[in-house]
């Protein structure tokens, strides 16, 4: 399986827009008529394509617990999500992806989360208190806040300040790919829609025991 979505607006009421509300409406109205938007998203559709093996991912945890993520190659099917507690979207799906986590830990599929920088910093009285991260411990800290906010049990990869990682995989904010066992990306979105993923993971699961009978 090889597919690629852009959906171009996050999931939810008003086609997307209802994450403005919490977020400074000026400075998005800002970003989208400097083009900001458009750019990013023509160089994610360059990046990674279906098919494409997946980058290097070797990053330390809220816990400090370090994963390799090369290491699940030919063992398990990959979900990996990029999010930042500034961000709506990636919120508004923080529980939809905690269910999927429980649905599907019998079937050969992990989950992470790749904190990334904050994409609304010191935005509305709802972001306010967070300033963009200064070092790695300042980034960790708000990952561990966003961890305890959510009670969330899958693991949240904290980006290196250089952000490379993000860099990698193409730079959108709620970026999701499907990385199945031998380690090619299956599926990429510009952002996350827990629904769409267990379709996803599904389809693929499918095909994969299909191909063993």
């Amino acid at each position: 399986m090889k597919k690629e979505e852009i959906f171009d607006r996050p999931p939810g009421p008003l086609g997307g827009l209802w994450s403005v509300y919490y977020i400074d409406a000026w400075k998005f109205l800002k970003r989208q008529l400097q083009g900001f938007r458009h750019v990013r998203k023509e160089a994610f559709k360059n990046t990674l394509t279906p098919g494409s093996p997946m980058p290097s991912v070797k990053l330390r945890t809220t816990d400090d617990t370090e994963f390799n993520l090369s290491d699940y190659q030919g063992k398990k099917n990959i979900v990996i999500e990029f999010g930042a507690i500034t961000w709506p979207p990636y919120r508004r799906q923080v529980a939809g992806v905690e269910d999927l986590q429980t649905k599907y830990k019998d079937k050969d599929v992990e989950f992470f989360v790749v904190y990334s920088k904050e994409p609304h910093a010191e935005e509305r009285r709802y972001f306010k208190k967070y300033k963009q991260h200064t070092s790695y411990d300042h980034k960790k800290e708000y990952a561990c806040e966003l961890v305890k906010e959510f009670n969330m049990k899958v693991p949240v990869l904290i980006d290196d300040m250089d952000e490379a990682v993000v860099q990698a995989f193409g730079r959108m904010p709620n970026m999701t790919f499907v990385v199945d066992k031998e380690g090619t990306i299956a599926y990429k979105a510009d952002w996350m829609e827990a629904s769409r993923i267990s379709e996803i993971l599904d389809e693929l699961i499918n095909e994969q025991e299909t191909a063993t009978v």
